[in-house]
């Protein structure tokens, strides 16, 4: 369940698909691949954020 809901609460909080499939360990996304290189700080606070969604809706 959390390898769907980690990416779509992501996408939900407007971050982009590149720093989504950047958190996941993604290195292409799909055919296109991500030419943006995000700084290691941005994906954390990314992942913490999504991740602190996801528990906030599991315990709802």
């Amino acid at each position: 369940m959390l390898r769907h809901s980690f990416p779509s609460v992501g996408a939900g909080l407007d971050f982009t698909y590149c720093t989504i499939g950047a958190c996941l360990g993604h290195g292409r996304q799909g055919i296109t691949s991500c030419y943006t290189h995000r700084l290691d700080a941005v994906l954390i606070a990314a992942a913490d954020k999504i991740a602190g969604e996801v528990e906030r809706q599991v315990r709802d």
